[in-house]
């Protein structure tokens, strides 16, 4: 281990002057991440992670690539959790196609497809900070170790836990692709202003820009970011026309976007994550707290980052910790100001920190007050001020050690971390650990109810105490009483949830589970028949829906679902078999003999749809045709005796008694069984 770290030591800080040590960095960036996040391939979804990618029909294909950009709803199976951010399906429909043909298993792709984004990220990171350092700081340090301070930064953001929540929580992919474009926007953006504006370079920044909107909205801030960095680092006039017009290239670009969601597609993000229940000033008063005694504890004592963590809402400007709050902002930003002439970066890296929180941790309500992977596109600039606050320091051998020492703190308690994220109960008791929300407490009890029901019931206990009309608390613990025996008590809570949300599809589909539990198939196909209403993209409704009217004998009510199936994914699950033989029922033959042969194509070992298709063909009075596939159907199941009787009637039919005869002796002369 000594001898790594000589080695990092050596290739960080002291590689020969003679030459550009950008390979050598380049390569820590990517070896580094990879060690750290070795241990994170097998950890499971959690959250938003299981909607968006582990039960998203959305990912089953690539193609067409656009219905992600004219329909939010791609983006998670929950309507609640859906929001504009198409890059994110997008890119891991394309990631689940890679791992498929890879023979990957799709859960170890995605943790690979978050870790090299990050590296990605932390590569352009690398390049942005080295144009900045070198042409934009004004420091008068050696041009190696400017670019060694760059590798310092990124080397400890590459590595940070509050990187590792952006990595270990796949769909906080999103928020990794923003900071992917975002960053590469403004490395084209500041290499433009110092080498001469072209074409090609506004085209590029501004489509990165735009590529960054689409990935994840926080990138709202960036014409705030250039117009900061024109005045602070490029030192333009507050009076100069060619500042604002650079500046509103991006305001355009931002605006574009906003257009295009609020007006053509009628949708908001906004909406979707508002929450009612704070006004903005107490928001904003708890942001101070919030700020100061989380966020900025994270950056050097992670230990406690956990998800939905259990933060009170502020209830006036008086509490202390908004005071400290409101002190170490206002002194963060007196500090900026003062350095603005004297290290005009560090004054724009305290400035870019705030910035990058506003769009979640200002005055905006959101739904929930803190969560850590937001501070990953702030970290950038909260580990540049420091180390260049460092670089103030005369004694170069401390501040090597200072940063060798951060490296492997920070590399070390992420890798430990990262087992946190291992199961849905270890997940959870972290949360519960240090304190989580009502949600943590009933999530904890779903992780542990096989192994510890009586722990299960007091955690669901425990959410429902706290929040008497906790949608979820009343489904999941309705759901365990009756699988515990405890019908009656159980249905009524089900039933409870479903009041409280009764537009839901989650909620009447819950209803429909507890009904087959209880052995109610009448009352369950009607709730499964509301969810699939409620939520009409959510193919899994369709298809449980479907089920229930088939099972019932009612395949001609089947027929609205499936197609809706047809619309939205062709070929889901065996949608195309259930609905041939929905039309084969009702009389549409011509069809359902096309989308047999159709899904036959697709699984050509399903058998019952071999068999339904040669029987159709038969009873069209085609049996050379079917005698082909009932031939293919006892290739597949010898034993089936329906199969042969009606083989044999095929073959009496066209006047083959010998082959008539054989498959008569096979069939047992049994009666034909039901398609």
């Amino acid at each position: 281990m000594a001898g790594k770290l000589s080695f990092y030591r050596h290739a960080v800080f002291n590689a020969d002057t003679r030459q550009d040590p950008v390979m050598v960095h380049i390569a820590l960036l990517i070896v580094l991440p990879f060690l750290v996040f070795s241990n994170t391939l097998d950890n499971a979804l959690h959250l938003d992670s299981v909607y968006r990618v582990g039960q998203n029909p959305e990912l089953e294909q690539v193609r067409p690539m656009m219905r992600h950009f004219t329909d939010p709803r791609t983006s998670a199976t929950l309507p609640q959790l859906a929001q504009y951010r198409p890059l994110l399906p997008l890119s891991l429909s394309i990631n689940a196609a890679v791992s498929d043909r890879l023979g990957l298993d799709r859960l170890t792709g995605y943790h690979l497809g978050n870790i090299a984004i990050h590296v990605v990220v932390c590569v352009l990171l690398y390049f942005l900070l080295r144009e900045l350092l070198q042409h934009w700081s004004g420091l008068a340090l050696p041009r190696k170790r400017l670019t060694r301070i760059a590798a310092a930064v990124a080397l400890l953001y590459a590595v940070h836990p509050v990187s590792a929540v952006a990595v270990n929580y796949v769909c906080a992919r999103d928020l990794q692709m923003m900071m992917l474009f975002l960053v590469a926007s403004l490395l084209v953006y500041t290499r433009m202003r110092r080498r001469g504006e072209t074409v090609v370079g506004w085209g590029a920044a501004l489509g990165l820009l735009a590529l960054s909107l689409l990935a994840k909205q926080n990138s709202v801030v960036f014409p705030l970011l250039i117009l900061m960095f024109e005045v602070i680092v490029a030192r333009s006039a507050i009076g100069d026309w060619r500042m604002w017009v650079r500046v509103s290239g991006f305001a355009a670009v931002v605006a574009g976007f906003f257009v295009w969601t609020e007006f053509v597609l009628d949708f908001s993000d906004l909406d979707q994550l508002k929450a009612e229940s704070l006004s903005p000033w107490l928001y904003g008063l708890t942001m101070l707290r919030v700020h100061v005694l989380y966020y900025l504890r994270n950056a050097f004592w992670p230990f406690e980052m956990r998800a939905l963590p259990q933060i009170d809402a502020a209830t006036g400007p008086l509490e202390p910790g908004i005071i400290v709050g409101a002190a170490v902002v206002l002194l963060s930003i007196g500090v900026a100001l003062y350095l603005w002439r004297r290290l005009p970066l560090a004054a724009w890296s305290i400035f870019s920190y705030w910035v990058l929180f506003a769009p979640t941790s200002s005055i905006r309500p959101f739904r929930f007050l803190a969560a850590d992977y937001r501070q990953y596109p702030s970290l950038a600039f909260l580990l540049l001020l420091l180390i260049l606050v460092l670089a103030a320091v005369k004694r170069r051998g401390a501040i090597v050690g200072l940063v060798t020492a951060a490296l492997l703190y920070l590399g070390v308690s992420t890798y430990i971390m990262n087992r946190n994220w291992r199961s849905e109960e270890s997940f959870w008791a972290q949360s519960l650990r240090y304190g989580g929300t009502p949600l943590a407490h009933m999530n904890y009890a779903r992780s542990v109810q096989k192994r510890d029901p009586l722990l299960a019931e007091h955690h669901y206990r425990e959410t429902l105490r706290r929040v008497p009309d906790h949608v979820y608390a009343h489904i999941n613990l309705g759901m365990f009483y009756i699988q515990s025996g405890r019908a009656e008590e159980g249905l009524a809570l089900v039933r409870r949830g479903v009041s409280l949300a009764p537009r839901w599809g989650l909620t009447h589909y819950w209803l429909a589970q507890a009904f087959r539990a209880l052995d109610k198939p009448a009352e369950a196909r009607m709730a499964m028949r509301r969810a699939a209403e409620l939520d009409p993209r959510h193919l899994d409704y369709q298809y449980e829906t479907v089920r229930d009217f088939q099972r019932a004998g009612k395949a001609s009510a089947s027929l609205p679902f499936l197609r809706r199936i047809d619309r939205i994914y062709p070929g889901y699950r065996d949608a195309w078999f259930l609905e041939a033989y929905a039309l084969q029922q009702t009389g549409d033959w011509p069809v359902a003999e096309q989308k047999y042969r159709e899904f036959l194509v697709q699984q050509p070992q399903h058998f019952q749809a071999r068999f339904n298709l040669a029987y159709g063909l038969m009873e069209t009075g085609r049996c050379q045709e079917a005698i082909a596939e009932f031939l293919e159907a006892v290739k597949q199941r010898p034993d089936y005796r329906s199969a042969h009787y009606w083989l044999a009637r095929c073959y009496r039919a066209i006047g083959d008694e010998p082959a008539a005869s054989r498959h008569s002796e096979l069939s047992g002369f049994s009666a034909p069984g039901n398609k």
